[in-house]
């Protein structure tokens, strides 16, 4: 089983480099493929736009949602496998050593999108100071909506 989990993690990475170090630099360097090197860079650009502010609790409701998933099926796996089903369960093919460094990566991620928030949320606030302008309903955290003058 953890042979299987560590080709799978191989696979990712392998795949994740070949993207980053091979494919990325020939869409930057042809002239032919710039086009979609520019969609790829307005794609990410706005994913980004669109998801400022909420990835925390987009990860925190995945992380949360795989946790019960995995704790229902369990659950449910023993009950499913006396109607006859052939199941198995899925914490167990885990190995236990690895629950420490999820804990770590799933923290380091959490940590880095709040990093992020903050770095937006002080631009904003620096932005603001700069041309005396509050902004309003900006949604960012950690700076205030305020309500509109004359509202």
């Amino acid at each position: 089983m953890f042979m299987t989990i560590l080709l799978t993690v191989i696979t990712v990475i392998t795949g994740l480099s070949i993207y980053v170090f091979w494919i990325r630099p020939l869409l930057r360097q042809r002239a032919s493929f710039k086009e979609f090197y520019d969609q790829e860079d307005s794609l990410w650009v706005a994913i980004g736009l669109k998801t400022a502010g909420m990835k925390q609790h987009i990860t925190v409701a995945v992380v949360g949602s795989i946790g019960f998933i995995i704790e229902a099926y369990d659950f449910i796996a023993p009950l499913i496998s006396q109607a006859g089903v052939d199941v198995t369960k899925i914490a167990p093919m885990i190995p236990p050593e690895a629950w420490p460094l999820i804990n770590l990566g799933v923290l380091a991620l959490i940590t880095y999108f709040r990093h992020v928030a903050d770095k937006r949320a002080a631009e904003a606030i620096q932005t603001a100071a700069a041309t005396g302008v509050v902004p309003t309903g900006t949604g960012l955290p950690g700076l205030p909506t305020l309500p509109k003058v004359g509202a």
